[in-house]
């Protein structure tokens, strides 16, 4: 049984194929950096913003519009996309008078208008956020051939007291002078927003009772240890730790990275542990190689790579989150843990698609461009 969050659905009327590189707008088939598919027009549909307002697709008036699929209680790529999508609209400046930008829910049971109105506040974002009954949804899923996984859905709600709450974990790690190593965790809310390695190491040392000191945007001291303290990020598409490519004040968590390393001057960095066998403090699974941790207790779960969806359950993984095995049907277009996203042209069809949380917002603002 297929344990994935969404997945496109490829039949005869959506044709794939994946195009690099620019083009020449005057062209009938410009190229875009997304998924070049010749989508049919959006199904009209309606439902209620996080304004408690009624919402009509049709009455859109834009060149462009992108629809994104969402759920507010998933803490990790849905914030990513959210804050991708923000950046797209900064990168397009004057040009967002003529697009339009939509986020649909895949949890409409949960996402009430209230909590979708905390969530866009949250993560400072103003454009609409649309939920409705779940017969209503399941229809708009339908029509973009979104498959909705509610297995993994609750995957990301751990219970606590008979309350429901929703956190993240991201580390802090550090080498000292001698290369001995301790790794700190920071517990996070899932509506973090814009923190930064300094705001990371601030609230994650400052909650394990470790002294530092900040001087500059950097950190100076550890442990009352002064150094020239150097600053890594684990990279979980190599699955190693690398010096930062950009200031300590410049790295956004759970943009740029999840987890963060201070290495002496001198030390080994290579001390640092090796998170794709250690990200959860509940579980050593290392999603069998093709995946990393997210969560912990009943929340623990695998962030499958791209081509693999969660396994079966053994008894001991977490009810099969915490495996990721290769995924069995060849007949879907696999997003995985991962959200997906739509360029509708000024006529309704379905143009581009996006999917995954690794894109960059000024090539999705390209592919806008060619479709004004």
């Amino acid at each position: 049984m297929r344990r994935v969050v969404l997945a496109l659905l490829l039949t005869s009327s959506l044709l794939l194929s994946g195009c690099l590189g620019g083009g020449d707008t005057n062209e009938p088939n410009p190229d875009f950096y997304g998924f070049a598919i010749d989508g049919a027009q959006v199904t009209d549909f309606s439902g209620i913003d996080q304004h408690g307002e009624n919402f009509t697709y049709s009455n859109i008036d834009s060149k462009v519009t992108i629809v994104a699929f969402i759920f507010t209680r998933c803490p990790d790529v849905c914030p990513i996309t959210t804050h991708l999508l923000s950046q797209v609209s900064t990168e397009l400046g004057d040009k967002m008078e003529d697009v339009t930008i939509i986020s649909i829910s895949v949890d409409p049971e949960y996402d009430t208008p209230e909590r979708l109105l905390e969530f866009t506040e949250s993560h400072s974002v103003d454009w609409p956020h649309i939920t409705g009954d779940v017969e209503t949804m399941q229809a708009v899923w339908d029509d973009f051939g979104i498959f909705v996984d509610k297995e993994y859905i609750a995957a990301h709600v751990m219970e606590d007291n008979n309350s429901t709450m929703q956190m993240m974990e991201h580390r802090v790690g550090v080498v000292y002078p001698d290369n001995s190593t301790m790794m700190h965790t920071g517990m996070y809310g899932m509506n973090m927003s814009n923190v930064s390695a300094i705001d990371h190491t601030e609230h994650t040392l400052g909650n394990a009772n470790v002294s530092y000191d900040i001087d500059n945007g950097s950190v100076t001291s550890i442990d009352g240890i002064e150094d020239t303290w150097e600053l890594y990020i684990w990279n979980t598409t190599e699955n190693e730790w690398q010096p930062s490519p950009k200031t300590p004040e410049n790295i956004t968590i759970m943009m740029d990275t999840g987890h963060i390393g201070w290495v002496a001057a001198g030390a080994n960095a290579s001390n640092l542990m090796d998170l794709s066998m250690n990200n959860s403090s509940t579980s050593n699974s290392d999603c069998d190689g093709n995946g990393y941790v997210m969560g912990e207790g009943d929340g623990a779960h695998c962030m499958c790579d791209e081509g693999y969806e969660w396994g079966e359950d053994n008894g001991s993984n977490n009810g099969g989150h915490l495996s990721c095995v290769p995924s069995a049907d060849n007949d879907e277009y696999l997003v995985g843990h991962s959200t997906i996203m739509f360029l509708i042209d000024e006529t309704g069809k379905k143009r581009v698609l996006w999917t995954g949380v690794s894109w960059d917002p000024e090539l999705v603002a390209y592919d806008v461009r060619l479709l004004f």
